[in-house]
């Protein structure tokens, strides 16, 4: 049974549209007030008539109805429970008027609503002699965001509002009255109320260094005291401000979020997909895909990629001798001897090999011309020994250098210079975001980087082993190699610095950071408006930094601490 617009009004003198029910004020009058007061949004109305409700007083009640934005009404039903899921999840949202002729129009199968936040704003009819707090506490309003309902008593109509966070059978409260002379509210805007009264909120969670922690976790998964990190930090401020309590459970695999084949969810979007979590941490990134499963709060940080490498080995001893120079240096110190023999030859009428032998004196500081008699040749004469001297000085400094320390290999920096290198590209099997931003890139760079790709469970460990570190490149979020590399520094026990790794210049698939929550969670409008002043206040960026700061403290202290040790082992006799 479908919905049917109403696209035209009804004849105000037409005999069925006579109400044959007693209210001395007309419901459209309420909804109008309602709507006028904040208290209903001024959205496409949706009428769904279910029980033993007449054709006369349905057509009365649409007589007046106020549609501003439009009305779409269904055929008259009983149970009406096909009709009422679809009512209450419409897509395009709007508000959904429920005139329950019945009490078994509110009793609609469990599996029909149960793990789903309702869509529309809900305004209730309830069955005659049935008062709204009996109504509002049936099980199919426990997911509807602060639903209202109306009962007309004694030539006043009495609204009542469900509190979202409040215990069923007392979470009804009556917010106004209307009458002939207008809407009285004594409770106005109890829906935008930010107390979510004690609510427990479960939560799951993915270590995830450096925005989630927790060190001690219970055999049934649940973290009892997780340590201080942005993303734990900022579900504090909001369980305080906004008054409710967690449950941290960790999940039982290492997986952030990831789509099946026939459209089922894993990892902790699947579990807020499946009810089984109303929020998630674990610095899970925001997608096109998860979007259409879950809503994500208001971004927290931009995360950027970035590829690390062990820093090369010095080159052979043989290729000190050309080694201070790079490639293009040397095709220009070739080129310029080339055409300084040539003027010199011009100049003074004499051999081309002798006058390059004589250019080549020069530079190696072994002789000057034999005559030099013109101004012409004196000038010419005085710029090529400054610039003989300028490539002498940066060949014998750079050569001493590397005679004592070994010539330093060039370092991978670039993606292009990754694409074009023997470097293998190792990527952590969770890290589906990058793969597959990799696999949609288009270009010839990044069709050979997708031929170099290596999945690397322990990509850390590979990283600060020597003999798979050199050969391969490693894909980190910037944020958690900061972590990583303290940590490196802490277990090589001194073998290991900073100075031998490498970060490239280039930064890639930037990404927003986000929590998400469930479909349509009514608590998702509060916590943006407090997570938007976080950070305009710039707490979490500090959140952030401060824990990267105590990491790079702890390296810095365990390498001053083996650097001592080291000192006094030496000084024993």
């Amino acid at each position: 049974m479908g919905w049917l617009l109403v696209a035209v009004v009804f004849p105000i003198c037409s005999v069925c549209c006579v109400e044959d029910v007693p209210w001395s004020v007309p419901f459209s009058d309420v909804i109008s007030h309602l709507t006028a007061a904040g208290e209903l949004p001024a959205t496409p109305l949706h009428v769904l008539p279910c029980g033993n409700i007449s054709e006369r007083a349905l057509t009365g009640l649409l007589r007046r109805l106020p549609c501003p934005r439009g009305c779409t009404v269904a055929e008259l039903c009983r149970p009406c429970h096909q009709q009422l899921g679809a009512g209450l999840y419409r897509p395009s949202g709007g508000t959904l008027l429920l005139w329950a002729g019945s009490a078994d129009c509110l009793q609609p199968p469990e599996e029909l609503t149960a793990g789903r936040w309702v869509t529309t704003d809900l305004l209730l009819l309830p069955p005659d002699g049935m008062p709204c707090p009996v109504a509002l506490s049936a099980g199919v309003f426990d997911r509807a965001p602060f639903p209202l309902c109306a009962t007309f008593d004694r030539d006043v109509w009495l609204i009542w509002r469900r509190h979202t966070y409040a215990a069923a059978d007392g979470g009804a409260r009556l917010i106004g009255k209307a009458s002939r002379s207008g809407l009285d509210l004594m409770i106005p805007a109890l829906a935008q109320s930010t107390d979510m009264l004690g609510t427990k909120l479960r939560v799951r969670f993915l270590n995830n260094y450096p925005y989630v922690y927790c060190r001690s976790v219970t055999k049934d998964g649940i973290c009892r005291h997780p340590l201080r990190r942005p993303e734990t930090s900022l579900l504090s401020v909001l369980s305080q401000r906004l008054n409710f309590t967690l449950e941290l459970r960790q999940h039982p695999r290492r997986v952030w979020g990831v789509q099946d084949a026939n459209g089922t969810w894993r990892g902790l979007v699947g579990s807020l997909t499946r009810d089984r979590a109303d929020l998630a941490l674990g610095g899970l990134t925001m997608t096109a895909e998860r979007a259409t499963a879950v809503h994500f709060l208001d971004v927290l940080s931009v995360v950027r990629s970035v590829f690390v490498t062990r820093r090369p080995p010095p080159l052979s001893a043989y290729r000190t001798v050309i080694a201070p120079l790079s490639p293009a240096l040397w095709a220009l110190v070739v080129l310029s001897l080339l055409l300084v023999a040539a003027v010199l030859a011009l100049q003074r009428m004499i051999r081309y090999d002798s006058a390059l032998m004589e250019a080549f004196q020069v530079i190696v500081g072994q002789d000057l011309y034999a005559d030099v008699n013109t101004s012409q040749q004196k000038m010419f004469t005085g710029m090529w020994m400054i610039a003989a001297l300028i490539i002498s000085c940066v060949y014998t400094s750079q050569l001493t250098s590397y005679l004592v320390r070994g010539v330093p290999a060039r370092p991978v920096e670039t993606l292009e210079q990754l694409a074009a290198s023997s470097l293998q590209l190792a990527v952590s099997p969770n890290n589906k975001v990058f793969l597959q931003w990799l696999d949609e890139a288009p270009g010839a760079t990044f069709d050979r980087l997708r031929r170099k790709v290596v999945l690397e469970p322990c990509i850390n460990d590979t990283l600060r082993q020597s003999g798979p570190g050199y050969q391969r490149a490693h894909v980190f979020e910037e944020a958690f190699f900061q972590y990583v590399l303290a940590w490196m520094l802490r277990v090589q026990n001194g073998s290991l610095h900073r100075e031998d790794l490498v970060v490239s210049r280039d930064s890639f698939l930037t990404t927003l950071l986000a929590i998400p929550v469930q479909k349509h969670a009514p608590y998702r409008r509060p916590m943006n408006s407090l997570i938007g002043r976080l950070t305009n206040a710039g707490l979490l960026q500090k959140w952030l930094g401060d824990r990267l700061y105590v990491q790079r403290r702890s390296a810095a202290r365990t390498g001053a601490c083996l650097k001592q040790a080291e000192q006094s082992l030496m000084q024993l006799p």
